[in-house]
């Protein structure tokens, strides 16, 4: 039988991983594709490999509900990195209007975003799982010592909420992922991290 899978954020590294294996595994299955730009050149070679290509915004709950009409499962996650290098928190901290750390309003952003996904799922009656990327809460585990991992605590907080949506709570799963191989190849970049080769009276470190 053929079920509707729904993958949010679907042109950066997870939703292509996702789409992938189910285009392998699951032929049958339908696949849409959410985007915030369906002309982008990502969103575009999806397109062309049979997926559903639909505009939605994780700022807009409308858009949201639209785009999971008659889902079976759903696949989300946010990103953090994005929320951070975006116009509404880099773009106001360089502008003088948003003061650091710049992790509490994209905190702030990112729990949104979560909660309006699991308010957008909560709607779909033919929904069977709605899957979160997420990770574990460090202020909670710490209990109180580290509270400004944002990034872990915004998704940990956001599955949450999706638990106490009680048209969500037997529905929703979390996946808690390892470090992506990726972050080895643009961590450098995106940290502004240098390679520093040491010389000593021994070689070199």
């Amino acid at each position: 039988m053929s079920k509707t899978l729904v993958v949010v954020g679907a042109t950066g590294s997870q939703g292509r991983a996702v789409i992938n294996y189910f285009q392998s595994h699951e032929p049958s299955w339908s696949i849409r594709g959410l985007t915030r730009n369906p002309a982008s050149d990502a969103a575009v070679k999806i397109a062309r490999s049979g997926v559903e290509v639909v505009k939605a915004d994780l700022n807009d709950v409308a858009s949201l509900t639209t785009a999971f009409e008659c889902a079976n499962y759903i696949f989300a996650y946010t990103d953090f990195a994005g929320i951070i290098r975006s116009s509404e928190v880099m773009g106001k901290f360089q502008a003088g209007e948003l003061q650091a750390p710049v992790g509490a309003a994209g905190y702030n952003i990112e729990l949104q975003q979560g909660r309006n996904i699991a308010d957008a799922a909560s709607s779909v009656l033919e929904l069977e799982r709605l899957v979160w990327s997420a990770l574990p809460g460090v202020r909670r585990l710490s209990k109180g010592k580290y509270e400004q991992v944002y990034h872990f605590d915004a998704k940990a907080d956001a599955f949450e909420y999706m638990l106490s949506v009680e048209a969500l709570r037997e529905k929703t799963s979390a996946v808690h992922l390892g470090a992506f191989m990726t972050n080895a190849i643009s961590g450098l970049d995106l940290f502004k991290l240098q390679k520093v080769i040491i010389l000593t009276e021994h070689g070199i470190d």
